[in-house]
Formats: structure tokens, C-alpha cells, sequence
């Protein structure tokens, strides 16, 4: 890559950079103006789009993370059984 094309690219990337904070300021400013209402529509559009993208995990999946959970709360029912005073209940 000779200087021309190199300082072209420096140019080009600069004024992207400068696009997307503009845009960004931009979003952050119309933020205030949306209700509510507004927020949440566009968060749960947000949320639909990611869903659809991230395939459902397999049954083996499903089955690891429930075990994961139920050996999180077994150990946290432990915890919590050692850091009450003996002979006091829950």
C-alpha cells in the first residue's frame, strides 16, 4: 500500500469514526424524547431479533444448565445452613 492509498484509508476510517459518534450523540439525544412505551417496543424488537439469531440449545444443553442450577442452589442451601447460629431456625 503506497501513502496515497494509506492516507486515503487514515481519511476514510477518520470520518467513519466522526459518522458513528454523530450518529451515536444523535441516538442518545432522541433517547429523551421517546416515551416509555417507545423504550420498551424497541427493546423487545431488540430481543426478538437476538432470538432469532441464537439457535434453541439442544436437550443436552437444556439438561446441563438445569443440573448447573440445581448444584448452584444445593451448594448455596449449604452455605446458608452453616452461617446460621446452631439451634436457630431459618
Amino acid at each position: 500500500m503506497n501513502n496515497k492509498e494509506k492516507t486515503a484509508w487514515q481519511t476514510t476510517l477518520a470520518q467513519y469514526r466522526a459518522w458513528n459518534e454523530a450518529e451515536f450523540r444523535a441516538k442518545v439525544c432522541n433517547a429523551r424524547k421517546k416515551s416509555l412505551l417507545q423504550k420498551w417496543q424497541e427493546f423487545l424488537a431488540i430481543m426478538e431479533f437476538g432470538l432469532i439469531l441464537k439457535p434453541m440449545p439442544s436437550k443436552h444443553e437444556q439438561h446441563q444448565k438445569v443440573e448447573m442450577l440445581n448444584r448452584y442452589y444445593e451448594q448455596m442451601q449449604r452455605l446458608a445452613m452453616r452461617n446460621v447460629p446452631h439451634g436457630k431456625s431459618v
